[in-house]
């Protein structure tokens, strides 16, 4: 998935295509994204221009700062002249700590970064504007790709390359989108290259009831489970337990077609079922006492991707005159009074909860400035995300937005106000007036 997030504007802000191969210059606000996890000292490139803090623990020393210069030096007036071309922080870490503890009584002595600042990074193979672009280096690589308009439709998103750090490191678009793996998608302070390489013809196709059904491309090391959530996950019908390779008992090779199949009735008269980012997903007996805390614990809490404050439970309507039971279910609240999750909720037999994976992610589309894909940041409402995405055109309705839940599949009006949440999309209609 592009993930875009930042606004567009003219001028040289970071984001921006050094030079568009089609004359269509794409810039982008030059507000810093700080990093949202700890920075990895053995992937973080050192380049020319980085700022060096040098903080001497337990000792009165004030702290030193050291910019790296073109050649990839630190010159100093007590230090001399120290190289760190080409090393990683860790690299240079264990280069200049020597050095310092010779010219200062401190033993304890840490060297950090300060913060994002925007590098150069190039990006080539099968996007739609391969070209060198201006990024800060807390971005991630699937930002500069969506810079790049995204991979093309013969293009690979799970065996993108990134060079030009320490080691070359794979991307796997689809791990970061579906399974919630952040190193699946390292940030751009690891290298400076990135190439996107032509999908191979080496796929396993996912049907049946899962939310997404699509031909996956196969790598080493991918089984059962990991294709049903790069699929989506099951939907609300579907028995992952009961997935099978069609053809035949053989292993999982290029090919292959996983089938799931729906679940059983027998949950509907007897029991409950448990679906999605759980770590035992399955039919259950109705559990004692039956709240929604008793049915995750019973399979096994949730799972390291599970988005815990969209669990949703789904109810099957009341039988009919005639005693059938129906197919059709609605969502019932699972948030207490402040909107976090109550674990408290009780269940009844044919109860379906589903523990949604993060997404990560929340798209906004209709009338703004740059409809598309956003990274999510928590607690935010509707305001916050229009105004990421450029801003209301002329024609937009002002005072409402069109908020659909991925989950329940249900679409509310609701004021710019609103808080959105994970994988929320946001639709902003024309007011009236102009339709």
């Amino acid at each position: 998935m592009a993930l875009v997030n930042l606004c567009f504007m003219r001028g040289t802000a970071a984001g921006q295509a050094i030079k568009s191969p089609d004359s269509a210059m794409i810039s982008f606000a030059p507000t810093v994204k700080e990093y949202d996890e700890p920075v990895n000292p053995d992937l973080f490139l050192i380049r020319p221009a980085e700022k060096l803090t040098v903080t001497f623990v337990g000792a009165k020393f004030a702290p030193l700062a050291f910019t790296i210069d073109p050649e990839g030096r630190i010159v100093d007036n007590t230090m001399g002249v120290v190289s760190v071309a080409g090393l990683t922080l860790a690299e240079a870490r264990e280069k200049l700590v020597p050095i310092l503890k010779k010219l200062y009584n401190s033993q304890s002595i840490e060297i950090s970064v300060a913060s994002p600042r925007e590098v150069a990074i190039h990006i080539a193979g099968a996007v739609v504007r391969p070209w060198l672009y201006r990024a800060y280096m807390s971005q991630h690589v699937s930002e500069i790709v969506a810079l790049a308009g995204g991979v093309t439709e013969e293009g690979s998103r799970r065996r993108i390359e990134f060079r030009g750090g320490a080691k070359p490191l794979t991307v796997d678009l689809d791990r970061a989108e579906y399974l919630a793996d952040g190193g699946s998608n390292p940030y751009i302070y690891a290298g400076n290259s990135i190439f996107v390489p032509v999908r191979s013809q080496d796929v396993v196709s996912v049907v049946g009831e899962v939310a997404k059904p699509r031909s996956i491309e196969f790598l080493i090391g991918d089984d059962l489970a990991t294709l049903i959530l790069l699929a989506g996950g099951t939907t609300h019908f579907g028995d992952a337990n009961k997935a099978y390779i069609l053809n035949g008992d053989g292993p999982l090779q290029t090919g292959s077609t996983v089938v799931v199949p729906p679940i059983a009735d027998s949950y509907l008269t007897n029991g409950i079922q448990v679906f999605g980012a759980i770590r035992n997903p399955g039919k259950y007996s109705l559990p004692t006492p039956a709240t929604l805390g008793t049915a995750i614990s019973l399979a096994k809490d949730m799972s390291s991707s599970a988005n815990a404050g969209r669990i949703t439970v789904f109810r099957t309507l009341p039988p009919d005159e005639w005693g059938a039971l129906s197919a059709q279910r609605y969502a019932i609240s699972t948030a207490d009074a402040s909107g976090k999750l109550d674990l408290s909720v009780p269940l009844q037999v044919g109860d379906s909860i589903f523990v949604p994976a993060r997404t990560t992610v929340i798209t906004i589309e209709g009338e703004v400035a740059l409809p598309g894909t956003y990274l999510y940041s928590e607690g935010k409402n509707a305001d916050f995300y229009i105004a990421m995405a450029g801003g209301l055109l002329p024609n937009a309705d002002q005072t409402h937005v069109m908020m659909y839940d991925r989950i329940t599949r249900r679409t509310s009006r609701q004021s710019p106000g609103v808080i959105v949440r994970d994988g929320d999309r946001i639709i902003v209609a024309k007011d009236e007036a102009f339709r």
